[in-house]
């Protein structure tokens, strides 16, 4: 069984994103303003998406298994990179 590579990357994209801003807190350009850093946020991962995109990369067949790991790996990067400012700001 094949998936195409649209679902599983969009989702690696979100984690590998998500997890760099909370890695790099610093990069955000807009400090002051909540929805200026949403903003910030959403623009990047749509650049992002878009060159997936622009690229053909979504058409790709990719294994289920393959998928389904492509997304742990965002899901888990995203969680690994949230764990030292959970522990950090407790103390």
């Amino acid at each position: 069984m094949e998936w195409k590579l649209r679902i599983p990357m969009i989702i690696f994209v979100f984690g590998i994103i998500s997890g760099i801003y909370q890695l790099f807190p610093s990069i955000t350009i807009f400090e002051n303003s909540y929805v200026l850093r949403s903003v910030q946020y959403i623009g990047s991962l749509a650049i992002v998406i878009f060159l997936l995109e622009l690229t053909g990369m979504h058409e790709k067949k990719i294994s289920v298994f393959f998928g389904i790991t492509l997304i742990l790996n965002g899901f888990l990067f995203d969680l690994f990179t949230s764990l030292p400012l959970t522990l950090s700001s407790s103390k």
